[in-house]
């Protein structure tokens, strides 16, 4: 469904000036084409590309050397024996790391070697075997081995709820500016009218002014004048606004300026008209408490330090290392009589024994082990710190919503109460029994009313817009899932690049 949402909305552009955006499509244009989230997902594809290279410390590695060598046996008769020998050493291995440390290793060897008995044909010395090496005490166990893959992959939860995160401020951004045009759109269209009433004030002054009729004055027409004069600079003011408006919400939904060269701020939907329900607090607040991406985030950081402590505490050992192997021995005249020696003549050779290492001082594994804590007791400071920050926001945003509410229900009956007192202004000046300033000081009245309510619908849409971030709403009242969120956040940004 929102793939074909997008399809159509590749054209919106052009449709701009001419059909109002709804406030799903004006976000679904700003999140496919957001270089932020564009570059956020980049992340992720990094850090997916980091749990391959974690990945492939278990990887199986081949190694080959070839080389030759000569040695004479210390104090031989150089003359008469000539202990000299010379050697063509092959070997060849395969060795692979499990995630307990244990470390296998298979390799084989073949080695033609020259001395005084075969000066020119040489004997074939081979050799087969395996090998295995298991840490018992450093680098011993799944937790310090296998830290970089779980790091790797927690990073990657990282990038991906970084970009959740953003993706949902980018809506509410959105949301807010959508709300702001209209609001703009409603301010020019208030003064619009004030500027024609003012008008049609003006007008019947001047008629009134005429010889004959008298009730009014040629003070009053100038007052009258001066109050359309003053409408015509709140109008172009509040166009202005409008404009400004209009560029902030452009912005948001990704336009280029040097391509797309619309002048008219988009059409939007006006404010709505029935004020947001306000949810019960304890309701919200478990809501907060179960969507909260930022606390996520700092769980994560808990993990990843949970993670790197537990692998700090193997590494602050020494090392002691678990080491065996075994070997067949092959040995002729010919190449392929050695390699048949390996199973005919029985040489073997077994080997098993420990291997210690004790550095002089452990001081950079206990100063790992050091900071490994310290880097979880920041985490889990911030994510404390991160769950009071929310639940005080998200009990700011729910009486900020209710203030709004109440501001709005308190506007629209002062503005009731004012259209009736200035048209009963307005009759009495027709009937001469007012002056004319009284009736611009009604109209100044029916302006700050009608402003009121405009900017208390407008705090009250806002007020709700950040509430329904901070539970989730806003991704459920928009129809969008996390899975469609992570697909069209960022997708077709890469059009914004200049070329």
């Amino acid at each position: 469904m929102i793939r074909l949402r997008l399809a159509l909305l590749a054209l919106a552009p052009a449709l701009l000036p001419a059909a109002p955006l709804s406030l799903r499509d004006s976000v679904d244009l700003a999140l496919r084409k957001n270089l932020g989230l564009a570059v956020r997902r980049e992340d992720n594809g990094i850090a997916d590309a980091r749990i391959e290279v974690a990945r492939a410390e278990f990887d199986a590695l081949f190694n080959f050397n070839t080389g030759v060598s000569e040695s004479r046996t210390a104090g031989a008769d150089y003359v008469s024996r000539s202990p000299l020998t010379q050697s063509w050493n092959n070997t060849a291995s395969i060795a692979k790391k499990f995630s307990t440390g244990t470390t296998v290793s298979l390799d084989a060897g073949f080695s033609p070697t020259w001395g005084r008995s075969q000066p020119v044909s040489p004997e074939y010395r081979t050799v087969a075997g395996a090998s295995v090496s298991q840490p018992l005490l450093r680098g011993a166990g799944e937790a310090v081995n296998l830290a970089p893959l779980a790091r790797a992959r927690l990073n990657l939860e990282r990038t991906k709820i970084n970009m959740r995160i953003a993706a949902v401020d980018l809506i509410t951004d959105t949301a807010v500016a959508y709300r702001n045009m209209s609001a703009a759109r409603d301010l020019l269209a208030l003064r619009e009218s004030g500027l024609i009433a003012a008008e049609k004030l003006l007008a019947e002054v001047k008629a009134r002014h005429k010889p004959g009729i008298g009730t009014s004055t040629l003070q009053d027409e100038l007052q009258a004048a001066s109050d359309v004069a003053a409408r015509r600079v709140e109008v172009a003011q509040a166009r202005r606004d409008m404009e400004r408006a209009g560029d902030i919400l452009r912005d948001l939904l990704g336009e280029n300026p040097a391509r797309d060269h619309a002048t008219e701020p988009p059409e939007v939907a006006p404010l709505p008209t029935v004020p947001p329900a306000v949810p019960d607090f304890g309701v919200f607040m478990t809501e907060v408490d179960r969507f909260n991406p930022e606390g996520e985030l700092r769980d994560i950081d808990k993990r990843d330090a949970d993670t790197a402590l537990a692998a700090a505490r193997v590494q602050d050992a020494p090392s002691l290392d678990l080491v065996a192997g075994a070997r067949s021995l092959g040995r002729d005249d010919t190449a392929w009589g050695g390699v048949e020696g390996l199973r005919r003549d029985h040489g073997y050779e077994i080997s098993a024994g420990l291997r210690f290492t004790l550095p002089l001082g452990m001081r950079e594994a206990e100063a790992n082990l050091r900071a490994a804590r310290r880097v979880r007791e920041q985490a889990l400071l911030r994510e404390a710190e991160t769950r009071r920050r929310v639940g005080y926001a998200a009990r700011s945003a729910w009486r900020d919503l209710i203030a709004a509410r109440d501001r709005l229900t308190a506007a629209e009956t002062g503005l009731r109460l004012q259209t009736r007192a200035y048209e009963g202004e307005r009759s009495r000046n027709t009937r001469g029994l007012s002056s004319l300033n009284d009736v611009l000081q009604a109209a100044a009245r029916l302006d700050r009313a009608r402003l009121d309510r405009l900017a208390a619908a407008l705090d009250c849409a806002t007020a709700d817009v950040r509430r329904a971030r901070l539970d989730g709403e806003i991704l459920t009242r928009l129809g969008y899932q996390w899975r469609e969120l992570d697909d069209v956040s960022g997708a077709e940004a890469h059009t914004l690049i200049p070329r």
